[in-house]
């Protein structure tokens, strides 16, 4: 059991999350090869706007992410993640005119399957639902997703991406080639 308080970075996989610092609590369960994560916290402070210092302003962005799966991370393995960010339009008093309040959602599948001791395919395929403007009117696309997940909305985009790697590794080298796919609505979280 890991405990997380404070400043992290929950990297869960390259299509999700990144390297996105968050400042929150969590927690990290790994018993022999069962993994489940989960995170909240905040990936961006309220910033009130002030022109005549030439500070634009942000809102506050909520965040919140979990994986959970069989495996580990140089091992053959399978996880589930999934991330959310939301941003809160009444952190701040004074709207910024050029920031506009987003939200997104990322769900991938992240797997590694390991032929040998040397040979290896490793893998990720995500879907995201990003809001570029949450003021903007709603649609009736996703209607049977929760509202407390995510709002479909006129400034919304829905898209996927996939990334393959087939690799060897050795004692003095390696070796390994990549194939990426990153549609052009794909945004994830971090």
């Amino acid at each position: 059991v890991q405990l997380l308080l404070g400043s992290q970075t929950p990297y869960y996989s390259d299509l999700t999350l990144g390297n996105i610092p968050v400042f929150g609590a969590g927690f990290n369960l790994t018993p022999g090869k069962f993994r489940l994560s989960f995170f909240k916290g905040v990936s961006q402070r309220a910033i009130e706007m002030d022109t005549s210092k030439n500070i634009p302003g942000s809102y506050k962005r909520n965040f919140y992410s979990a994986k959970i799966g069989i495996g580990y991370e140089d091992s053959s393995h399978i996880y589930l993640i999934a991330a959310k960010i939301q941003d809160d339009t009444t952190s701040i008093v004074s709207r910024p005119v050029d920031i506009m309040p987003q939200s997104g959602i990322v769900s991938s599948l992240d797997y590694r399957i390991n032929f040998g001791k040397k040979f290896y395919i490793k893998g990720e395929v995500a879907g995201s639902a990003f809001t570029r403007d949450t003021r903007a009117k709603e649609w009736d696309i996703l209607a049977e997703l929760p509202k407390i997940i995510f709002v479909t909305q006129e400034s919304s985009r829905l898209d996927y991406a996939s990334n393959v790697t087939i690799g060897k590794t050795g004692k003095i080298f390696g070796i390994k080639l990549v194939v990426s796919y990153i549609g052009d609505g794909f945004v994830p979280v971090g």
